[in-house]
């Protein structure tokens, strides 16, 4: 009898431990998910998007409360699947973090994702000059480009935000000769390199300059002038008390000419000059009038 009690009491604590073991794997397995991934990918707008998986032994866990820290902040409840996907304005470039938690307890691993994007790329130059106008022309590679703002300093200062292919054009008005800059800053605070820009110019040149006897004392004095942006600029003529402060004005096409009646007898060299619209004068054009 003794061997038959000690026998049934050991089948009972048999079975009693092993359905213990049975009820802690069990508890283990449906609320203790272990793992959790992290992806992050740059959208427009300056959001990033946050992906990943919770999983127990493969398995994807739901309702999981994953929540974001470092780069981005956040936290959004895992689906049927295990998957969640968060879209978020919070964010700077670095490293985020996400874990997962069930009842305020961190049950999951720590995943890291780096959260990065190119800096912008820049690329300007000078398409035309008019006068003391500068026409730049360029180009913005960025995933924000028409949300970004060209600044121009040095000899002129103007800004310009691209078009939503990059690009941009922009006129502006020059100080002097010498150097302009063009700057642009992404949403994110990275900066492309500044494209350094010259305005240069030579000086004008008169030739051609003549005078023609109209009749009597009427004299006609023409010129050309050679300059990338000739029209509207001033000759001065001079040389004979009858043209002293006469001037002329440059046509569209680069010629000149300014009728004037001399003085009886009056004879001599006549001067032409100018000077453009960075203040380079040009040559002394001479002629006679005999």
């Amino acid at each position: 009898m003794f061997e038959s009690r000690f026998l049934s009491g050991l089948r009972t604590r048999s079975r009693t431990t092993a359905f213990s073991r049975l009820t802690v794997e069990q508890l283990e397995s449906r609320d203790c998910p272990s793992t959790v991934t992290l992806n992050a990918q740059v959208l427009e707008d300056h959001q990033v998007r946050l992906t990943g998986l919770v999983t127990d032994g493969g398995v994807g866990v739901a309702n999981v409360q994953v929540q974001f820290s470092g780069a981005a902040g956040g936290s959004i409840v895992s689906a049927a699947d295990g998957s969640f996907s968060y879209t978020t304005s919070n964010a700077e470039l670095g490293v985020a973090h996400a874990v997962g938690y069930v009842g305020g307890q961190a049950v999951t691993n720590t995943a890291d994702a780096n959260i990065s994007v190119t800096a912008p790329s820049l690329a300007a130059s000078i398409s035309g000059v008019n006068q003391n106008l500068v026409t730049i022309s360029g180009h913005v590679d960025d995933l924000d480009a028409d949300e970004l703002v060209v600044v121009f300093s040095g000899i002129g200062s103007a800004q310009i935000t691209p078009d939503e292919n990059g690009d941009f054009m922009i006129t502006l008005e020059a100080s002097g000769l010498g150097d302009l800059e063009a700057s642009v800053v992404d949403l994110w605070g990275q900066a492309a390199d500044p494209v350094e820009l010259e305005v240069n110019s030579d000086a004008p040149v008169i030739s051609e300059f003549a005078a023609v006897n109209e009749m009597f004392t009427i004299w006609t004095f023409r010129g050309f002038v050679s300059d990338e942006s000739a029209a509207g600029m001033t000759v001065r003529l001079g040389g004979l008390p009858s043209l002293d402060g006469v001037t002329a004005t440059v046509g569209s096409d680069g010629w000149w000419e300014v009728t004037r009646t001399l003085n009886a007898g009056e004879t001599g060299t006549v001067t032409a000059i100018t000077t453009d619209w960075w203040g380079l004068d040009s040559n002394l054009a001479m002629t006679s009038v005999s």
